[in-house]
């Protein structure tokens, strides 16, 4: 695969895997490891709640619901030996880019509406903030609902309900997200002592959201097959909003008009496709020339695009990737594994890179990355890059995504951004960067036979077009689903810097080579 091949073979990473392997046996690591308790500076603050007593939460409501649905969900918390002071309180912190209707409190007659109850009926002071007042302390949880008891707080049993989605008063209820996610988590803090100090619960409670009905069908092959020899096709059923419709169980027909293709039975899906099959051993009988395969199953139906056969490997390979993606390690959802999954199993992509915000991995998130980006990469078939996105504001050089193809690469965070009191930042002694150019000073001394590249973009803080370096900034991101950016891009481009041009999702849902349209699509009128 040229220049995208890349094989692992450390003995660094070899036993970086057994100690993860050990690390995760632990149930509550593993947790962290998945994102829901995301390092050890909170796993601290967690203990130091747990030993003061500041209680549980519980949900009552559906475990697991539909996309973009109407659901109620109540939170149930029951004060801990340290009851609530006059004063404390609890935050529910949701993910970055929830998308959900925003919580609202003046009309329970609209989406969205949220209630509290609480067991003596005392006075509660509600606040809301999806915008920026939580962001430095929260993120990626920044997303914020607060309740405070200014008056009589709570004694040891008692409870407070907040209900999201609360229809008693006409509402339809509280919609939830447009994609699939395997663990949306309610982040609870509780503030015990009445000073502002919110620790966060041992357990917080979660949600599945899962794909609607099937509603079509979708197909993808590699770009280029060699005649006589066997290639393969993906077919994933799709609810309307794009989601792997994981209840589907049609039996599809691969068909084409062309009667020297070779492409094997039917097939029935079940229950362990989730959605989504990958055909193998489809022949092509001759080349050169262009084809075009078809699926049905008598309702739905889709062609793959066009794959160019030849009669002879072609020196050059049309492949397709995802560079630029984000998980629950940074601002994103989903594990790396899922992430990684996603992207062969249903997107079908020949390359891929998560890129986490660096800020935000501490070491041992960075050593499970590496750890499963390295597991995952196969040389001929799907590969993987070891990177990160170092974050810095345009001032300071601006957002660049760092690779490596190597398995073992060093990880250099920025100091934007880092706020002490964030739970969710590494705190650790590593040296931080300031500037982008500390960056490409780093990556020149990691810099062997142009084994790293670093790569702009635009948003969220665009990169600077003063600070390059040929050595290592050899690409652009000109396209994501934040914008095109051809006009800042050419800033690059009209002093002279050669660069090639990329496009990457810079999703954040788990889904690379598959990405959403933007936050304000109608998806009403879809």
């Amino acid at each position: 695969m040229g220049c995208f091949v890349r094989i692992s073979n450390s003995p660094t990473i070899a036993a970086a895997w057994l100690a993860v392997v050990l690390f995760t046996t632990n149930p509550l690591v593993a947790a962290e490891l998945r994102g829901l308790v995301p390092n050890n500076y909170e796993k601290a603050a967690v203990a130091e709640g747990r030993k003061l007593g500041i209680g549980s939460v519980a949900l009552e409501g559906p475990k697991e619901v539909e996309v973009l649905s109407h659901q109620t969900f109540t939170l149930v918390y029951t004060a801990g030996k340290a009851s609530i002071k006059p004063g404390g309180g609890i935050r529910i912190g949701l993910r970055h880019l929830s998308q959900w209707s925003v919580p609202q409190t003046k009309d329970p007659t609209a989406e969205g509406y949220l209630s509290v109850k609480t067991q003596r009926q005392q006075p509660v002071e509600i606040a809301v903030d999806f915008r920026s007042r939580y962001f430095l302390q929260y993120f990626a949880w920044h997303n914020m609902v607060e309740v405070v008891l200014p008056e009589r707080g709570l004694e040891a049993g008692e409870t407070l309900k907040i209900t999201f989605g609360d229809t008693t008063g006409g509402s339809p209820g509280i919609r939830v997200q447009p994609f699939d996610e395997s663990c949306f988590t309610f982040k609870t803090y509780v503030d015990a002592k009445g000073f502002g100090d919110y620790l966060p619960l041992t357990e917080s409670p979660a949600i599945e959201v899962v794909a609607a009905e099937p509603y079509r069908l979708r197909m993808v092959m590699p770009s280029d097959a060699v005649a006589g020899k066997p290639t393969w096709c993906i077919v994933r059923a799709e609810d309307r909003y794009g989601n792997p419709a994981t209840a589907y169980r049609g039996t599809v027909t691969l068909f084409t008009m062309d009667s020297s293709l070779f492409l094997g039975g039917d097939y029935t899906f079940t229950e362990a496709d989730q959605g989504v099959h990958r055909f193998e051993n489809i022949l092509f009988a001759s080349g050169p020339r262009t084809h075009r395969v078809h699926a049905t199953d008598g309702t739905f139906s889709d062609a793959a695009n066009p794959v160019r056969v030849t009669a002879e490997r072609p020196e050059r390979l049309l492949l397709w990737g995802d560079l630029h993606g984000h998980t629950l390690f940074s601002d994103g959802r989903g594990t790396i594994e899922e992430f990684y999954d996603f992207a062969e199993r249903v997107a079908g992509l020949d390359f891929c890179a998560v890129s986490d915000h660096a800020f935000e991995i501490i070491d041992e998130m960075w050593a499970h990355s590496k750890l499963i980006t390295n597991r995952v990469n196969r040389p001929g078939r799907f590969v993987t890059f070891q990177a990160y996105e170092w974050s810095g504001t345009t001032k300071m050089g601006g957002d660049h995504n760092c690779y490596f193809l190597d398995d073992d690469p060093p990880l250099y965070r920025s100091t934007n951004y880092y706020t002490p009191g964030n739970l969710q930042m590494y705190h650790g002694p590593d040296p931080m960067l300031e500037k982008v150019t500390d960056v490409f000073a780093k990556l020149n001394e990691h810099l062997r036979n142009k084994d790293v590249f670093c790569i702009p973009h635009y948003g969220g803080r665009q990169g600077n077009p003063t600070m390059h370096d040929p050595k290592v900034q050899r690409m652009i991101e000109i396209f994501s689903e934040h914008r095109r950016s051809e006009d800042w891009a050419t800033k690059y481009l009209s002093q002279g810097y050669r660069l090639g041009i990329m496009a990457s999702t810079d999703g954040h849902y788990g889904n690379p080579g598959h990405g959403y349209l933007k936050p304000s699509y109608d998806w009403d009128k879809q």
